[in-house]
This record gives C-alpha cells, sequence and structure tokens, in this order.
C-alpha cells in the first residue's frame, strides 16, 4: 500500500462500496480498482452485517492492496442508504464514486473522470457537481443512449426529462456537495428510499458534466443478485412513497416536459399512499402545491384500482 501521507490524507477520488454478502461479488471492483492508471483513490467499503465472508475477504484485501482500503463494520443491516450515509462521512476525496458490490469498470475510468472534469473551465466548477457517463453490460453493449452531446455542461433535468436520455448511467460527485446535510440519503424514512432523491435534489443547485464514455461494466440478467428493480412484491412503501411525494413537492415543474414521468409519479404516490393506510384527504394533503394537489385528486380513483390489483395479485 502507498505510503505517501499526502496521497493517503487526500486522494482525488474516495470509492465507495456498500455491500452485504457479497463475497462472490465483490472481487470485480476490487480487480477493477488494481488495474486503475489513476492511482490516487481510496476504496472506502461497509459491510452491512453480512453472514458470509465477505468481511474475511475484505480485510485479505486491505492487507494486500497497494492503495488504501478502509472497512465499516455495520453490527446491523441497515441497507443501503445508511452504508452510503456513513462512508461519504468518512470519505477523504475530493470526489466520490459510488460503485455497487457487483461492479466492475474499465482500467481508465477514474483517469477519464478526473480528466472531464478537469476540462471543465475554472471559473465555473463551483457550480458543477460532479460528471456522468455512460455504462455497458458485461457482453459490451451499451445500456440505454449516448447523451445528446458529449462534453454536456447542463443539468440532470434537462438530460433525462427533456431529452429523454434512459438507461443506466454512472459517475462522481464533490465530497462537499454530498457531505451537505440537505443532500443526505434519507435512511431516516425507510430502509430504502430511491436514491433518485438526492440527484434531482443536487440538480436543483448545480449543473454537472455529461460524457459519452461508457465506463463501468453493470452486470444484467443475473441470478445471484436480486436488484430492488426487478422483485415483483412491493417492498418499502414508506421509502417510495416519500420519493414520489418529494418529487410533486420539489421537483414537479422540473420533470413536467416529460410527461409519463409525471403521470407515472403521479398514480405510483396514490398507490403506495393507499399501500400506506392513508386515506384520500391525508394523500392530497401531503402534497404542498395547489395544482399538484388538484392532480392528485384526480388521479385518486386511477391509483386506488391500481392498489386493489397489487392486492389480488399478491404484490403487497
Amino acid at each position: 500500500m502507498t505510503t505517501d501521507p499526502e496521497a493517503i490524507a487526500h486522494p482525488v477520488f474516495t470509492v465507495l462500496t456498500p455491500c452485504y454478502n457479497s463475497a462472490g461479488l465483490i472481487h470485480r471492483v476490487y480487480d477493477s480498482l488494481c488495474a486503475q492508471t489513476l492511482r490516487s483513490f481510496e476504496w472506502v467499503v461497509i459491510d452491512d452485517a453480512s453472514t458470509d465472508d465477505t468481511l474475511a475477504r475484505l480485510r485479505a484485501y486491505q492487507a494486500q492492496a497497494d492503495f488504501p482500503v478502509r472497512i465499516i463494520e455495520h453490527s446491523e443491516n441497515r441497507m443501503v442508504l445508511a452504508g452510503f450515509n456513513a462512508g461519504i462521512a468518512a470519505a477523504r476525496g475530493e470526489f466520490i464514486i459510488l460503485a455497487g458490490h457487483d461492479d466492475a469498470f474499465v482500467p481508465e475510468a477514474l483517469a477519464r473522470l478526473y480528466e472531464a472534469w478537469l476540462s471543465i473551465p475554472p471559473a465555473e466548477r463551483a457550480g458543477v457537481s460532479g460528471v456522468s457517463c455512460l455504462c455497458c453490460d458485461q457482453h459490451g453493449q451499451l445500456i440505454g443512449s449516448p447523451y445528446a452531446q458529449s462534453p454536456w455542461l447542463t443539468d440532470m433535468f434537462t438530460v433525462f426529462f427533456r431529452h429523454h436520455h434512459l438507461g443506466e448511467k454512472w459517475g462522481m460527485a464533490r465530497r462537499d456537495i454530498l457531505q451537505d446535510p440537505r443532500f443526505r440519503f434519507r435512511d431516516d424514512i425507510d430502509r430504502y428510499v430511491p436514491e433518485q432523491h438526492v440527484w434531482l435534489s443536487i440538480a436543483l443547485h448545480y449543473r454537472a458534466l455529461f460524457i459519452n464514455d461508457a465506463l463501468r461494466v453493470y452486470f444484467i440478467n443475473q441470478t445471484s443478485h436480486e436488484s430492488l428493480s426487478s422483485m415483483h412484491k412491493i417492498r418499502y412503501v414508506k421509502g417510495q412513497r416519500f420519493a414520489a411525494m418529494l418529487c410533486l413537492n420539489d421537483f414537479f415543474w422540473r420533470v413536467w416536459p416529460d410527461k409519463r414521468t409525471v403521470l407515472v409519479t403521479l398514480l405510483m404516490y396514490v398507490r403506495l399512499s393507499i399501500h400506506a393506510r392513508m386515506g384520500f384527504w391525508p394523500t392530497v394533503r401531503d402534497v404542498r402545491p395547489v395544482f399538484q394537489r388538484v392532480l392528485v385528486a384526480l388521479a385518486y380513483p386511477a391509483g386506488r384500482l391500481i392498489a386493489w390489483n397489487d392486492r389480488r395479485k399478491g404484490r403487497i
């Protein structure tokens, strides 16, 4: 491991990985880090009370790696958002990269992200949160669509809700922004809240640089890891309801150009409110702006029908 005190205390990147029972997958992240061409980084891993030999594997990596590996151990399973918050609080890097426990990334990933950041004029960097890039699957196929421009210095709402760029994306964000209490992952609402609530909150205040480099390998169609998005049953009702409510209250007019997203959010909010055993008035009342309240009231019958169908099919 490097013994340069400055490199240890002030790396360019903190790569942050929450993991749980990841012994069969975590090697992807480690192997990717070992291959990086840019070497100014640390790896902060949060073990979420794994019951397999994940922790032993992490300690072996820590002993042999030529880069700093710091392990945060949770005594009980607290899920991914609590892991993010613990890792962000401990991070030393100028930038933070969230790497899933089953992710891989190309050897030039960190170097390319930093190069893209340095291309931003210094006078503009204070208003930029980070750099976003593309992902490919394990077969080298691009996931989703490339950005309309590259490099493209704009905001997330423009990219995703005006230009409709879909698919898995990745990137880095400034540590000082993620450590701002306004942008904390809300692990106090439920065990899981969709992570978009943080990225959209940041996008209200900052632009980002979007580049058409596929730097992350996102493994798809695997039976060894169940993702939240693939679950048939509805879980974490409070967390998902909170995210939909936040969209209606805080992001609505920025999302408005994408009418499909607006409709889906309205129906999801009503549906989840009903599953949370909330009646009509509490559901409407929790949405503050008058126009959005009217839309929630209009969407209520359809959302109630969807919730009834969930129960009929055993999804809740």
